[in-house]
């Protein structure tokens, strides 16, 4: 057996948490245990991993203290005898985290690149060619994730490994049995419904999809939305579908952990997102079989369906409303094309095989200095 250090945030619901449950409930049956580093650990994900085998290692945040969190990410280190460790990131300013992994001995550092923006992007520039020399191991969610990461020249040169967010498709079929028990649950009769499954913040624009709304109502007045997810900016949100008075069109589930379940409720797939990388919620919403309309800030190698049209949000809300519609109406039966035809490569057994590899050594690239 090996174990494998994961640093990934609090393991909240999200696409990168997502990412590393799928992996780790592949590879626990298969002699790869994960531990994960946290702050809190009380994250929706702690459970499951308890149930899996792996532990939480709490280390202070680097908020409280950054030497004290470097001090605890050495003990931790230092004590789990780990082959490698994963860090889940969108920003080289983690290179510290790789640092302390390299003094301890951990023989492969992976750096994984979850998205193509941060929020102190001169920070992150600077502290690229650290995060370069520390990590042993590059990878990214697609290209424009890890041109952002790691450097466009290091892309070219080969040494980015490109790892699709993985899913296990059997759990995303199409039940037309399932999809009303969830209309019935959610009480809602929207023709057509809308579906968006993303955490409340800022990237994924959710006030431009009440607008779209808002302009697809003109034209499909019984259609509704799906919010999935949860986050500091509900509470903007909820406020804003009162005062756009669309309390009777909008359902917002808050939190949950079956979004393939959910998905066969839905109609169309909604993605307005002001930057991404590899969305997973994209990648579940194809192997739903389900028709999507996503912002063209989404990398097109994620969009393996041909259901799926990518749009520029200069575009306005109402363009898309009316790609919506248009989707809606062509809207072809889910059981007659299986995902399965075009989603084998985020078949998550093909995932796992792939960082099995790469945890054990046998990544495509081993730190020899990189292009600048």
């Amino acid at each position: 057996m090996i174990r494998v250090l994961q640093d990934a945030g609090e393991m909240e619901i999200g696409g990168a948490e997502t990412f590393v449950m799928n992996v780790y409930r592949v590879l626990a049956k298969q002699g790869v245990q994960f531990d994960f580093v946290m702050h809190r650990g009380d994250g929706a994900f702690v459970a499951e991993i308890a149930s899996l085998g792996g532990m939480v290692r709490l280390v202070p945040h680097r908020r409280a203290g950054f030497i004290a969190n470097l001090v605890g990410l050495f003990r931790v280190l230092r004590e789990g005898n780990y082959a490698a460790i994963q860090v889940h990131t969108n920003s080289a300013s983690v290179f510290p985290t790789l640092l302390v992994a390299r003094v301890c001995g951990v023989k492969v550092r992976i750096a994984h690149s979850h998205s193509t923006s941060t929020s102190h992007p001169v920070v992150h520039k600077l502290c690229r060619p650290l995060l370069r020399l520390f990590a042993t191991e590059y990878c990214a969610c697609s290209k424009k994730a890890g041109e952002w990461l790691f450097g466009e020249k290091v892309v070219e040169a080969g040494q980015v490994q490109l790892i699709d967010n993985g899913v296990d498709l059997d759990l995303f079929a199409y039940s037309s049995e399932v999809r009303a028990d969830v209309q019935r649950e959610l009480s809602m009769a929207f023709s057509p419904v809308l579906g968006h499954v993303g955490n409340f913040r800022t990237p994924k624009n959710h006030g431009f999809l009440l607008e779209i709304l808002l302009n697809l109502l003109r034209a499909e007045p019984a259609a509704g939305l799906v919010l999935v997810g949860d986050g500091p900016l509900r509470p903007m949100i909820q406020d804003r579908v009162k005062a756009l008075n669309l309390t009777d069109r909008v359902v917002i589930t808050g939190r949950r952990d079956d979004p393939g379940r959910l998905m066969q409720a839905f109609d169309v797939f909604v993605l307005p997102s002001l930057f991404e990388g590899s969305p997973v919620a994209l990648v579940e919403a194809q192997a739903s079989g389900l028709p999507c309309v996503v912002s063209d800030r989404i990398d097109s190698d994620v969009c393996a369906s041909p259901l799926v049209q990518r749009l520029p949000l200069e575009g306005g809300p109402a363009v898309w409303a009316r790609a919506i519609s248009t989707q809606w109406q062509r809207r072809a039966d889910r059981d007659a094309a299986p995902p399965a035809t075009y989603m084998g490569r985020f078949d998550i057994q093909n995932v796992a095989i792939a960082m099995a590899a790469i945890y054990q050594g046998g990544g495509i690239h081993r730190q020899k200095g990189p292009p600048a």
